[in-house]
């Protein structure tokens, strides 16, 4: 046998082997998201990927071809290319009959080192290492070879793929079904946060996706207007006062009560009292008063969102544990959660966080914990504490 095609073996088996490998792993970790993207532009082999992997019972018959084919490749190795390759090899070692049994075991020696490390190296390590890294690439670029290899092998590929199924069976391991693919919001939360060093995701979309994720979850507590911050809107106001309380607060609702802030009977949107107050006549804030809901201070603030948006309302009072008021929230404070804080050119107040220097800034009391850290990357923490203010108090 030629030395010439005995390489040509080895080289066609490990490629074969390098193959399989780099195909099983850029198929699994490539996003199917992209190769969607791809394929809907047009890109052939985005779906012929997409079809090997589209359901898991293709990924089963996939990983099944992918097997058998680097199973194979490697007994091919052992079997018939070392031992080829070691009767090659004699010669090289000495003639002589005593020399003969000692020249076949270096060469066997020989060729399964290097074998081994041709296999290790060059069919395993060099491919996984491809395929981790470049999984869109490689997945596009080994489609065909693996679907040619599918073919081939059909019926070694469903008698594999068919006995490992059965003996899952009998061992009752249950798959786990399409939804097994779908992401947690822990895992879209951490994928998030792997973006953000790297660039591939900006800084402020990086805050709107955190923030986002963060709502599902946020109490309302932690996004209303402080009982302290509450301008409202006396019940037995007259037109005059509240002409000057319009003047001074610039609100575009108000939360109308009788006595203090715990008994509140509705809420006043600036434009109803604009075509009513005329300094000198009666005004009855009450009649006016539209209903206004009552929210307890523990509800999350995605609940408080969907209320808005069921009884077309923007603005809902916040009650604490005794039934008293703790605050009121809008919708304005609702997005600003996620998109941040929108002023118009009617807001003359300061910006909540303003970086002074490198080493110095400057901080409203009622700015959040969550914001300063994730402004300063710091990670600031307080006992029932959730503002600046709160934990300067406690400290």
């Amino acid at each position: 046998m030629s030395w010439l095609f005995l390489a040509l073996v080895v080289a066609l088996l490990i490629f074969i082997n390098g193959v399989c490998v780099a195909a099983e792993l850029s198929l699994v970790g490539a996003r199917r998201s992209r190769l969607q993207s791809l394929a809907d532009g047009g890109n052939r082999s985005a779906g012929h990927v997409l079809a090997l992997t589209g359901s898991f019972r293709a990924l089963d018959r996939t990983m099944a071809t992918a097997q058998v084919g680097i199973t194979l490749s490697s007994l091919g190795l052992g079997m018939y290319a070392e031992e080829s390759l070691a009767q090659a090899l004699v010669p090289l070692f000495g003639t002589s009959v005593m020399s003969s049994v000692t020249a076949h075991g270096v060469a066997s020696t020989v060729t399964v080192v290097l074998l081994t490390y041709l296999h290790a190296v060059v069919g395993e390590m060099i491919p996984k290492t491809v395929a981790l890294h470049h999984p869109i690439r490689t997945a596009l670029l080994l489609q065909g070879p693996l679907r040619a290899i599918r073919t081939l092998l059909a019926p070694l590929v469903l008698l594999v793929d068919g006995a490992s199924a059965g003996i899952l069976r009998l061992l009752r391991v249950r798959t786990v079904g399409e939804r097994g693919r779908a992401h947690t919001l822990q895992e879209i939360q951490s994928l998030v946060e792997e973006s953000a060093p790297t660039g591939t995701v900006a800084r402020r979309q990086t805050r709107m996706l955190r923030n986002l994720l963060e709502f599902e979850d946020l109490p309302v507590r932690k996004v209303m207007v402080p009982r302290n911050s509450v301008v409202g809107l006396p019940v037995e106001a007259s037109a005059e006062e509240v002409l000057e309380i319009l003047r001074k607060t610039s609100h575009t609702r108000y939360p109308v009560f009788e006595g203090d802030l715990d008994h509140i009977v509705g809420f006043l949107h600036v434009k109803q009292l604009l075509g009513v107050l005329c300094p000198g006549d009666p005004i009855d804030l009450r009649a006016l008063a539209r209903p206004v809901p009552l929210v307890p201070e523990t509800a999350r603030a995605r609940r408080v969102l969907r209320r808005f948006r069921e009884e077309r309302v923007h603005l809902a009072v916040i009650l604490d544990e005794h039934g008293g008021t703790a605050g009121v929230v809008t919708l304005q404070d609702l997005l600003a959660e996620i998109f941040g804080e929108v002023q118009d050119e009617f807001d003359a107040e300061e910006p909540s966080i303003r970086r002074l220097s490198q080493r110095t800034a400057l901080l409203r009391g009622s700015v959040r914990l969550e914001e300063v850290n994730d402004e300063f990357g710091l990670n600031l923490a307080g006992r029932f504490v959730d503002t600046v203010a709160g934990l300067i108090l406690q400290e």
